[in-house]
């Protein structure tokens, strides 16, 4: 893959993340009314998309 191909990637799971951090941040402000399985699901996708950049990173070194 080329440079631009890969930055490209990287700033779409960028963009992922910060909508999930700002669903999660919607949920825990809203919490008395939230369903703790929406941050629960929230959180996950999270992690699974750190867990890609992580691997991500790992295999470029």
């Amino acid at each position: 893959m080329d440079f631009k191909t890969l930055l490209n990637i990287k700033e779409k799971r960028l963009q992922e993340c910060q909508e999930l951090i700002k669903k999660l941040e919607k949920e825990r402000s809203n919490y008395e009314i939230a369903n703790c399985k929406n941050i629960k699901e929230i959180n996950i996708k999270l992690e699974k998309l750190i867990k890609k950049e992580i691997l991500f990173f790992e295999n470029l070194e």
